[in-house]
């Protein structure tokens, strides 16, 4: 999820906009847990793995499981993995203007291929 107190607007500088289950995170309430995943369902998804597979869940279990499998944008294919092994990840979840240009940089090929879905 993406809030006010740390996004720094680039995804509303791609022309998207947040769904209103965003304005339910924060930066002291930011976790999703596996029953909830409903909330992250949206036209198109990002996801990233933190610490990739030695993270709190892998990409094998979240992709895997029947409630993330239900998710329109995993249904329709309109979602996209950010690499964790790389500092886009990092640069997301801890924005500065200063990383901002070479974030869109980078992200605009990632969301043009979940947008554009298979």
């Amino acid at each position: 999820m993406s809030y006010a107190d740390q996004d720094p607007g680039v995804f509303e500088k791609l022309g998207f906009t947040k769904t209103d289950k965003a304005k339910n995170y924060a930066p002291d309430k930011n976790a999703v847990s596996l029953e909830n995943l409903d909330q992250l369902d949206a036209d198109v998804l990002l996801v990233t793995y933190p610490f990739g597979d030695r993270g709190v869940i892998s990409a094998t279990e979240l992709e895997s499981n029947k409630l993330f499998q239900s998710l329109n944008a995993v249904k329709s294919k309109q979602f996209t993995v950010i690499p964790s092994d790389n500092s886009l990840s990092s640069a997301i979840a801890y924005p500065d203007a200063l990383s901002a240009p070479w974030v869109v940089e980078q992200l605009t090929p990632l969301l043009a291929k979940a947008v554009a879905g298979p």
